[in-house]
């Protein structure tokens, strides 16, 4: 689903109208949908795509000149997604800035040096750069820790599913808070850009709390 959106201000408030378009998961064209878009004027463009999708999507806009700011899903946020429409977003010489919402910051060294030294030792070097690694990685990081924390009282399913009711850091992220029943996942978010060159994301907002970056918009 693609969602152009039209506004004047910082906050989506007063006249704005939105222009939907949708695409196939892993649409080959694409220019229909950019056409539209271009043809209504839009000021901004949100392009909720998986990322088969997304460099296509990318590639039309430039195709078809439309420099509009882009903003995507964290599913895109890896290097691999740029790596597919690099050649054509370099080629640019008045470059539209392309952003990315984000569970992970890579700005985080230490962090980002341990995902890459375990993928590593685990023979899977090449996915060092892969969101989708990295998002298992993490899954694989909270199950160890929930183990670790049932040390004391003993590994029972009980004491398992006990230490897991708290609240734990995100490798390359920020925390995620399991008490009192809470289920809603990732609480925090960091906003990325395509850099320049198209080589990487780069940080734009830091790791921010999803309750303090909602306040700011109500």
């Amino acid at each position: 689903m693609l969602c152009w959106v039209p506004m004047g201000q910082e906050k989506l408030s007063g006249d704005y109208s939105i222009i939907k378009e949708q695409v196939n998961p892993g649409a080959t064209d694409v220019s229909s949908a950019v056409l539209k878009m271009k043809n209504e004027g839009v000021d901004v463009i949100i392009a909720a795509s998986i990322q088969a999708t997304f460099p296509t999507i990318v590639k039309e806009l430039i195709n078809q000149g439309l420099d509009k700011p882009v903003f995507t899903t964290y599913v895109n946020a890896d290097a691999a997604t740029i790596a597919n429409f690099a050649a054509d977003y370099t080629s640019l010489s008045n470059k539209f800035p392309i952003y990315s919402n984000s569970w992970l910051s890579l700005d985080n060294e230490d962090e980002l040096q341990a995902f890459i030294d375990g993928i590593t030792e685990y023979g899977e070097p090449d996915y060092a750069g892969n969101a989708y690694a990295m998002a298992g990685w993490i899954a694989g990081h909270f199950m160890v820790e929930g183990l670790k924390r049932t040390a004391e009282e003993g590994l029972t399913w009980e004491n398992f599913m006990k230490a897991m009711e708290d609240e734990f850091k995100i490798p390359m992220g920020g925390t995620v808070d399991f008490r009192d029943g809470n289920r809603i996942g990732t609480q925090s978010m960091a906003l990325l850009k395509v850099s320049q060159d198209a080589s990487t994301w780069e940080v734009v907002k830091p790791m921010e709390n999803l309750n303090d970056i909602l306040s700011r918009v109500e």
